[in-house]
């Protein structure tokens, strides 16, 4: 099932979404700080389960071209 939020097509459901949240140490913003920092800017963001983890998938845009990574949201930010 895909989700539809704005423009912007999403895998899974906005249930699946909220139901991920509570287990998230991170918030969006952090997350797309932390992928961010690998280089590219962050064009898009939604929660998931990878490997029984909560986290976030974020599509970047890098050079012109699109990428996309996951990062852990179980795992407490960086202080």
């Amino acid at each position: 099932m895909t989700a539809i939020i704005g423009a912007a097509a999403f895998p899974g459901s906005h249930s699946a979404m909220v139901a991920l949240a509570p287990r998230l140490k991170k918030t969006m913003p952090q997350a797309i700080e932390e992928a961010e920092k690998q280089g590219g800017i962050a064009m898009s963001a939604w929660i998931e389960e990878q490997n029984r983890r909560a986290g976030f998938t974020i599509k970047l845009v890098r050079n012109g071209r699109v990428s996309q990574t996951w990062i852990d949201g179980e795992t407490a930010p960086a202080a």
